[in-house]
Order: structure tokens, then sequence, then C-alpha cells
């Protein structure tokens, strides 16, 4: 499976990417713009970056890794639209009759998140935006299925770019929560064989011990303030068994009045050896985070 040494901080670059069609971005980025950020980022103290497949971002990766060679580690996420189906339509364009049919199903995990600290938004996904009149038949579930072909046609365009994959995002949950995990562990046996793959994931305590089976080197799970879908206590419980090679969602959530550097040191004196890694969506954004960062 092969090994990698992260840095301490990552660029997140999901601002850059349309991820649904049917949701309408906050801001459109265009070559220059996402390169010129991402440059600004690591002229900040970034070291390493995740990307998704979406041309502009990939144009732009392709540019960093010809400067800055294996000095800028590269994740690449081939999660988005690679090839997990539902009836031959790619399964992320029903997300929310995904989450209505886990809501189904694990209500007992429901009640939970709406009893935690997550922010506002996310606690919203999960009891106000999905009815359950619209929740997938179990029909439909057992034709999620994975387009082989699209699945490794992804990995080997991004593979040139990469030091290893980071797979999972929604899938890796809604699989595992929809008693689909053998397509799960399909797409992490092809990633496996050509780069080290990590695992990222969101419900910690519901889907972590499941995944540690898979062939990874290490997960990335969600780990802020207000951002721990259960309690910060179960997750870092869970989480001990696990190999936790970075978190995310660190300052989602935060207010006003919270401090960025506070909301730092939370994830790091939870995770003191797990790299962090910061969405980016201007280029002043890394220099607030890196700042913050020398003085958490």
């Amino acid at each position: 499976m092969g090994c990698l040494n992260l840095p301490r901080n990552i660029i997140g670059t999901d601002a850059f990417v349309p991820f649904l069609p049917t949701v309408e971005p906050s801001r459109m980025y265009d070559d220059s713009e996402i390169l010129k950020i991402l440059e600004a980022s690591i002229q900040a103290g970034f070291e390493a970056v995740d990307f998704s497949f979406h041309p502009p971002l990939v144009t732009a990766i392709r540019t960093l890794r010809a400067s800055y060679g294996k000095s800028l580690v590269v994740l690449a996420n081939p999660s988005w639209g690679c090839g997990v189906e539902i009836e031959g339509r790619e399964a992320i364009h029903s997300r929310d009759r995904l989450y209505s049919a886990i809501m189904e199903r694990k209500m007992h995990m429901v009640d939970r998140i709406c009893q935690s600290p997550l922010a506002p938004e996310r606690r919203h996904c999960w009891t106000g935006s999905h009815s359950l009149q619209c929740s997938l038949t179990q029909r439909e579930i057992s034709s999620i299925c994975l387009n082989k072909e699209r699945f490794t046609k992804r990995l080997f365009e991004m593979a040139p770019l990469a030091d290893a994959f980071m797979i999972g995002a929604d899938y890796a949950d809604l699989l595992v929560l929809l008693g689909r995990f053998e397509i799960l562990n399909e797409m992490f046996e092809y990633a496996s064989a050509i780069l080290p793959v990590i695992c990222i994931s969101h419900f910690t305590e519901e889907v972590l011990p499941a995944l540690g089976v898979l062939p990874i080197i290490g997960h990335f799970i969600p780990f802020g303030k207000y951002t721990a879908f259960f309690s910060h206590d179960r997750v870092l419980q869970v989480a001990s068994t696990q190999r936790i090679l970075g978190v995310f969602n660190i300052l989602r959530g935060a207010g006003p009045n919270d401090s960025i550097k506070d909301l730092i040191a939370f994830a790091k004196t939870a995770f003191p050896e797990a790299s962090l890694l910061f969405g980016i969506g201007e280029t002043w954004h890394a220099k607030q985070i890196q700042d913050a960062m020398m003085r958490a």
C-alpha cells in the first residue's frame, strides 16, 4: 500500500469545484484565479494540496506540479463523478434520496445528530432537507454498482499528478450505512494497486470501524469545535483505534466571535500528529490560517 509523509497544513480545494449541478456555486473561478489562489497558499507556507477532477483545477495542479515537483504533496480525490451509479446514473445526483434512505434505516443516528454540536447547516442537511417520501427504494439500493471502466479511467487520469489518492467523502459514509460496503472495497482495491490510498469520511462513529479493513494507509476525518456529528469524546474513542492522518472541517460553523487560533488549537490538541486540511477560496485565506497556526 505504500507510505506517505504529509506536511502539517493541506490546501482544500472544494471551493473551486461545482459538485452538484442542482446547487448554484457561491462563486465561479477561472483557471488563472485558481492558480493564483493556490500559489498564494503555497507562498504562505502550505506544502500539500488535494484536488477533485474539475478541468480548471486539474490544469492548475498540473502547473503547480511542474513548478514545485515532489516538494508539493498532491492528494487526488477521484470520488466525485467517479462511476458509482444507481440504475446507470451517477449516484451523487441522488444525494438527497441517498441520505433519506439512511434516515429511514438509521434514525438512532439522526436523533443523536439533532443533539450534537455540529454546525446548524449540517444539522439541517439531515433533519430538514430530506423527505422520507423520496427515499431510495430497496431495489434502487440493490442496483448501486461501480462502473469499473469509468472509475479506473478517472484513477489513471489523476495518478500522474498525485502522490496518493484520497477516496470516500459522501460515498464512504453512504455505502457503509446502506449496506453496500463491497462497492467501496472494490474502489479501494483498484486504487491501492496504483498509489497509496487515504480514506476520507464524515460520520466517524458510525463508519470508521468498517472502513479500517480497507487497503488504506490511514484516514481523514472531520473534527472541529462545531463539526463533530456526535460527541467529541466518542469520536476520539473510535478514532483511537485507527490511524488518523488528517482532520478537516476545523473552522466550519464558526461564528464572528470565534477565534481561528482557538479553533485550530482545539483540533491540534485532539490530534497532535495529524495534518490539518483547510478549505481555501481566496488569496488571503491561507495567510490568515497560517498566522493562526503559528499562534495555536
